[in-house]
Protein backbone atom coordinates (compact mmCIF):
# COMPACT_ATOMS: atom_id res chain seq x y z
CA UNK A 1 0.00 0.00 0.00
CA UNK A 2 2.83 2.42 0.90
CA UNK A 3 4.49 1.79 -2.47
CA UNK A 4 1.22 2.44 -4.30
CA UNK A 5 0.71 5.71 -2.41
CA UNK A 6 4.25 6.84 -3.22
CA UNK A 7 3.86 5.98 -6.89
CA UNK A 8 0.57 7.87 -6.98
CA UNK A 9 2.25 10.91 -5.44
CA UNK A 10 5.05 10.72 -7.99
CA UNK A 11 2.55 10.65 -10.84
CA UNK A 12 0.67 13.63 -9.40
CA UNK A 13 3.71 15.80 -8.88
CA UNK A 14 6.03 14.42 -11.61
CA UNK A 15 9.46 15.99 -12.06
CA UNK A 16 10.81 18.93 -14.04
CA UNK A 17 14.05 20.50 -12.85
CA UNK A 18 14.16 23.16 -15.57
CA UNK A 19 11.74 23.85 -18.43
CA UNK A 20 12.97 23.68 -22.03
CA UNK A 21 14.51 26.83 -23.51
CA UNK A 22 11.98 27.10 -26.30
CA UNK A 23 8.82 26.45 -24.25
CA UNK A 24 6.41 29.34 -23.64
CA UNK A 25 3.22 29.08 -21.62
CA UNK A 26 4.11 25.40 -21.10
CA UNK A 27 3.01 23.04 -18.36
CA UNK A 28 5.69 20.40 -17.82
CA UNK A 29 5.40 17.08 -16.00
CA UNK A 30 8.31 14.77 -15.35
CA UNK A 31 8.98 11.61 -13.38
CA UNK A 32 12.36 10.09 -12.67
CA UNK A 33 14.57 7.89 -10.55
CA UNK A 34 17.71 8.88 -8.67
CA UNK A 35 20.65 7.30 -6.85
CA UNK A 36 22.37 9.38 -4.17
CA UNK A 37 25.58 8.48 -2.32
CA UNK A 38 25.95 9.99 1.19
CA UNK A 39 28.88 11.39 3.14
CA UNK A 40 29.17 13.49 6.28
CA UNK A 41 28.32 12.98 9.95
CA UNK A 42 25.45 13.07 12.45
CA UNK A 43 25.08 13.35 16.21
CA UNK A 44 22.09 13.14 18.50
CA UNK A 45 22.15 16.85 19.28
CA UNK A 46 24.43 19.84 19.37
CA UNK A 47 25.56 18.90 22.89
CA UNK A 48 29.32 18.75 23.36
CA UNK A 49 28.98 15.35 25.05
CA UNK A 50 27.50 13.68 21.97
CA UNK A 51 29.82 11.88 19.56
CA UNK A 52 29.98 12.87 15.91
CA UNK A 53 29.41 9.69 13.88
CA UNK A 54 30.81 9.41 10.37
CA UNK A 55 28.21 8.16 7.89
CA UNK A 56 30.65 5.95 5.97
CA UNK A 57 33.18 4.83 8.60
CA UNK A 58 30.90 4.49 11.66
CA UNK A 59 27.37 3.91 10.32
CA UNK A 60 27.95 2.25 6.92
CA UNK A 61 24.96 3.86 5.19
CA UNK A 62 23.70 2.50 1.87
CA UNK A 63 22.90 4.68 -1.15
CA UNK A 64 19.44 6.22 -1.46
CA UNK A 65 17.43 4.93 -4.43
CA UNK A 66 14.02 6.46 -4.99
CA UNK A 67 11.64 8.18 -7.37
CA UNK A 68 11.35 11.94 -7.72
CA UNK A 69 8.74 14.26 -9.15
CA UNK A 70 7.93 17.87 -10.04
CA UNK A 71 5.44 20.10 -11.84
CA UNK A 72 6.49 23.29 -13.68
CA UNK A 73 4.65 26.14 -15.40
CA UNK A 74 6.39 28.52 -17.84
CA UNK A 75 4.93 31.82 -19.03
CA UNK A 76 6.81 34.76 -20.53
CA UNK A 77 9.97 35.34 -18.52
CA UNK A 78 8.59 33.53 -15.45
CA UNK A 79 8.67 29.95 -14.24
CA UNK A 80 6.90 28.41 -11.25
CA UNK A 81 7.82 24.92 -10.06
CA UNK A 82 6.96 22.50 -7.27
CA UNK A 83 8.82 19.27 -6.52
CA UNK A 84 8.87 16.44 -4.03
CA UNK A 85 12.11 14.55 -3.42
CA UNK A 86 12.19 11.59 -0.99
CA UNK A 87 15.61 10.50 0.28
CA UNK A 88 16.43 7.69 2.72
CA UNK A 89 19.75 6.36 3.99
CA UNK A 90 20.16 3.42 6.37
CA UNK A 91 22.83 1.05 7.60
CA UNK A 92 23.94 -1.50 10.19
CA UNK A 93 27.43 -1.44 11.63
CA UNK A 94 29.74 -2.65 14.40
CA UNK A 95 30.91 0.33 16.45
CA UNK A 96 34.68 0.73 16.76
CA UNK A 97 34.57 3.57 19.29
CA UNK A 98 32.99 4.41 22.63
CA UNK A 99 30.72 7.43 22.62
CA UNK A 100 27.39 9.09 23.33
CA UNK A 101 24.18 9.56 21.35
CA UNK A 102 21.65 12.02 22.83
CA UNK A 103 23.48 11.73 26.14
CA UNK A 104 23.30 7.90 26.20
CA UNK A 105 26.54 5.93 26.08
CA UNK A 106 27.43 3.19 23.61
CA UNK A 107 30.55 1.03 23.46
CA UNK A 108 32.96 -0.30 20.88
CA UNK A 109 31.74 -3.70 19.72
CA UNK A 110 28.03 -2.77 19.86
CA UNK A 111 25.89 -3.52 16.80
CA UNK A 112 23.92 -0.41 15.85
CA UNK A 113 21.36 0.41 13.18
CA UNK A 114 20.58 3.90 11.92
CA UNK A 115 18.20 5.43 9.41
CA UNK A 116 17.63 8.93 8.05
CA UNK A 117 14.51 9.87 6.10
CA UNK A 118 14.68 13.21 4.35
CA UNK A 119 11.64 14.52 2.45
CA UNK A 120 12.33 17.71 0.50
CA UNK A 121 9.42 19.86 -0.70
CA UNK A 122 10.57 22.59 -3.08
CA UNK A 123 8.51 25.54 -4.36
CA UNK A 124 10.41 27.93 -6.61
CA UNK A 125 9.82 31.04 -8.74
CA UNK A 126 12.28 32.08 -11.46
CA UNK A 127 12.43 35.34 -13.41
CA UNK A 128 14.61 35.10 -16.51
CA UNK A 129 16.75 38.22 -16.81
CA UNK A 130 18.19 36.96 -20.09
CA UNK A 131 15.73 35.32 -22.48
CA UNK A 132 17.20 34.99 -25.96
CA UNK A 133 15.04 32.81 -28.20
CA UNK A 134 15.52 34.26 -31.68
CA UNK A 135 19.20 33.33 -31.92
CA UNK A 136 21.00 30.26 -33.33
CA UNK A 137 21.58 28.95 -29.78
CA UNK A 138 18.61 29.95 -27.56
CA UNK A 139 19.71 30.83 -24.03
CA UNK A 140 17.95 31.69 -20.76
CA UNK A 141 19.42 32.82 -17.43
CA UNK A 142 17.28 33.70 -14.44
CA UNK A 143 17.23 34.45 -10.74
CA UNK A 144 15.28 32.00 -8.58
CA UNK A 145 13.76 32.33 -5.13
CA UNK A 146 12.68 29.02 -3.58
CA UNK A 147 11.22 27.75 -0.33
CA UNK A 148 12.56 24.29 0.50
CA UNK A 149 10.89 22.44 3.37
CA UNK A 150 13.16 19.72 4.77
CA UNK A 151 11.33 17.11 6.87
CA UNK A 152 14.08 15.06 8.55
CA UNK A 153 13.69 11.99 10.77
CA UNK A 154 16.65 10.15 12.34
CA UNK A 155 16.53 6.75 14.04
CA UNK A 156 19.42 5.29 16.03
CA UNK A 157 19.26 1.90 17.78
CA UNK A 158 21.83 0.10 19.93
CA UNK A 159 20.20 -2.97 21.50
CA UNK A 160 23.15 -3.76 23.76
CA UNK A 161 23.16 -0.25 25.25
CA UNK A 162 19.37 0.04 25.34
CA UNK A 163 19.33 3.05 23.01
CA UNK A 164 16.20 3.54 20.89
CA UNK A 165 16.15 7.12 19.62
CA UNK A 166 13.78 8.62 17.06
CA UNK A 167 14.24 12.36 16.51
CA UNK A 168 12.79 14.65 13.86
CA UNK A 169 12.84 18.24 12.72
CA UNK A 170 11.07 20.26 10.01
CA UNK A 171 13.33 23.02 8.68
CA UNK A 172 12.05 25.66 6.22
CA UNK A 173 14.98 26.78 4.08
CA UNK A 174 14.45 29.74 1.70
CA UNK A 175 17.12 29.78 -1.00
CA UNK A 176 18.31 32.26 -3.59
CA UNK A 177 19.88 30.95 -6.76
CA UNK A 178 20.04 30.75 -10.54
CA UNK A 179 18.53 28.73 -13.38
CA UNK A 180 19.88 28.48 -16.89
CA UNK A 181 19.03 26.68 -20.11
CA UNK A 182 20.89 26.38 -23.41
CA UNK A 183 19.35 24.80 -26.51
CA UNK A 184 22.27 22.93 -28.08
CA UNK A 185 20.21 21.71 -31.03
CA UNK A 186 16.53 21.66 -32.01
CA UNK A 187 16.00 18.57 -29.84
CA UNK A 188 18.76 18.77 -27.19
CA UNK A 189 19.08 21.20 -24.26
CA UNK A 190 21.51 21.62 -21.39
CA UNK A 191 20.01 22.98 -18.17
CA UNK A 192 21.23 23.85 -14.70
CA UNK A 193 19.98 25.03 -11.33
CA UNK A 194 21.64 26.08 -8.07
CA UNK A 195 20.37 27.55 -4.80
CA UNK A 196 21.90 28.41 -1.41
CA UNK A 197 20.91 29.56 2.09
CA UNK A 198 22.89 29.95 5.32
CA UNK A 199 21.70 31.10 8.75
CA UNK A 200 22.69 30.31 12.33
CA UNK A 201 24.12 26.77 12.26
CA UNK A 202 22.10 25.74 9.18
CA UNK A 203 22.90 25.83 5.50
CA UNK A 204 21.77 24.21 2.26
CA UNK A 205 23.29 24.12 -1.22
CA UNK A 206 21.29 22.30 -3.88
CA UNK A 207 22.47 22.13 -7.48
CA UNK A 208 22.04 20.03 -10.59
CA UNK A 209 23.03 19.91 -14.23
CA UNK A 210 20.83 18.10 -16.75
CA UNK A 211 20.74 17.06 -20.40
CA UNK A 212 17.33 16.92 -22.12
CA UNK A 213 16.38 15.14 -25.32
CA UNK A 214 13.01 15.94 -26.93
CA UNK A 215 12.53 13.85 -30.11
CA UNK A 216 8.88 14.95 -30.24
CA UNK A 217 7.25 18.29 -29.39
CA UNK A 218 5.41 17.12 -26.27
CA UNK A 219 7.81 14.68 -24.68
CA UNK A 220 11.27 13.31 -24.20
CA UNK A 221 13.95 12.06 -21.83
CA UNK A 222 16.29 13.69 -19.33
CA UNK A 223 19.36 12.67 -17.36
CA UNK A 224 21.52 14.60 -14.95
CA UNK A 225 23.61 14.81 -11.80
CA UNK A 226 22.58 16.36 -8.48
CA UNK A 227 24.57 17.56 -5.45
CA UNK A 228 23.35 18.50 -1.94
CA UNK A 229 25.24 20.00 0.98
CA UNK A 230 23.01 20.20 4.05
CA UNK A 231 23.69 21.19 7.66
CA UNK A 232 20.88 21.34 10.22
CA UNK A 233 21.40 21.94 13.94
CA UNK A 234 17.93 22.15 15.46
CA UNK A 235 16.33 20.65 18.56
CA UNK A 236 17.65 17.07 18.98
CA UNK A 237 18.96 16.81 15.40
CA UNK A 238 22.49 17.72 14.31
CA UNK A 239 23.34 16.60 10.77
CA UNK A 240 26.06 17.55 8.30
CA UNK A 241 25.35 15.71 5.08
CA UNK A 242 26.54 15.74 1.51
CA UNK A 243 24.88 13.52 -1.04
CA UNK A 244 25.27 13.37 -4.78
CA UNK A 245 24.44 11.13 -7.70
CA UNK A 246 22.78 10.64 -11.08
CA UNK A 247 19.11 10.73 -12.01
CA UNK A 248 17.08 10.12 -15.18
CA UNK A 249 13.47 10.03 -16.32
CA UNK A 250 10.77 10.99 -18.79
CA UNK A 251 9.00 14.31 -19.41
CA UNK A 252 5.76 15.54 -20.95
CA UNK A 253 5.00 19.11 -22.07
CA UNK A 254 1.56 20.58 -22.75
Amino acid sequence: MAICLRLSLMILVCLVFVGPCWAEGALSLRAGYQILQPSGDISGSGSTIDTSLDIEDDLDWDDSRDMLGELSLDWGRSQLSFSYLPIEFSGRSLMEIDGYYNGQSFSAGDHVSSDVKFDLYDLGYTFYLIDMKEVPTPFRLGVEFAIKLADIEIEFTDEAAGIHENDSVVAPLPTLGMRTCIALTEHVALTGRAGYIEYDENHLFDGNVQLEYLPIKNGGLFAGYRYFDLAVDESDVDVNLEFAGPYAGIMIHF
